[in-house]
């Protein structure tokens, strides 16, 4: 519901600001005063996400979602496989690259989207690594796109990455050039977690073992990160502080 000025304008605003909670808030408010119950779905996600949630607001957030997901996320889904609500709002898309590209302007223009998960991404991926589409996403899937290492070194290139902190590349196709390519480029600082597995080299990535009552055994670094960060220094991104870090938090 944005029908008015001021809805719209408050709307902007969370455009204008995806990870912050004080725009969020203040449009989540006005929904409220409008008699619209996604004011208060908005509210109990936020909460949600920092975990101060009552299991009787966790209840009623379980309902709302069950009841309403379907129509909050209906904007999207001429573009979208699949749409993901996050802190109240459509944020995740799961959609044919090409599809992305030709639609980000409509997609970004209705939600504040900062996830996607992309197929068939090869084809377009030189267009993906020059788009402002790009530049918009906290977090991005590329899982089984038989990129290799021309397209990782490409997206290592790419200056539209400086919000990424969250990069799925298992089971593509790209070996040592590409991960050195990662490594060596300066133009992902904030990156914290990339998935690596089923590529042309041993997984140089951290993982953590966890025993059945919970306990964390730290297993030695793997022989290709060391080889990696002697290369190149420390990277963030081949220490996650969980074997599957949240991709909406980090």
């Amino acid at each position: 519901m944005q029908s008015s000025g001021a809805g719209k304008a408050l709307f902007a605003d969370v455009l204008a600001h995806p990870d912050d909670d004080v725009p969020r808030l203040r449009y989540a408010d006005w929904l409220s005063q409008q008699g619209d119950v996604q004011g208060e779905f908005i509210h109990l996600s936020i909460d949600l996400t920092r975990k101060r949630i009552t299991a009787t607001d966790l209840s009623r957030w379980e309902v709302l979602a069950r009841q309403h997901s379907d129509g909050w996320t209906a904007p999207l889904k001429p573009f979208a496989d699949v749409v993901l609500l996050e802190r109240g709002l459509p944020a995740h898309v799961k959609l044919d690259a090409t599809r992305y590209l030709d639609h980000a302007h409509q997609i970004f223009a209705l939600a504040p989207v900062r996830h996607a998960d992309l197929k068939n991404a090869k084809a377009v991926f030189s267009r993906l690594c020059q788009s402002d589409a790009l530049a918009r996403l906290r977090s991005l899937d590329l899982a089984r796109n038989d990129l290799d290492d021309n397209d990782i070194s490409t997206l290592a290139a790419s200056q539209k990455l400086p919000e990424m902190r969250w990069l799925n590349l298992i089971l593509n196709k790209f070996g040592v050039p590409g991960i050195e390519a990662l490594a060596s480029s300066p133009n992902i600082p904030n990156l914290v977690f990339a998935g690596l597995g089923g590529n042309l080299f041993p997984d140089p990535v951290d993982h953590d073992s966890v025993d059945w009552d919970g306990h964390v055994h730290e297993t030695p670094a793997p022989a290709f990160q060391q080889m990696l960060e002697q290369k190149f220094g420390r990277k963030a991104w081949l220490h996650p502080v969980t074997d599957a870090p949240d991709r909406y938090t980090v």
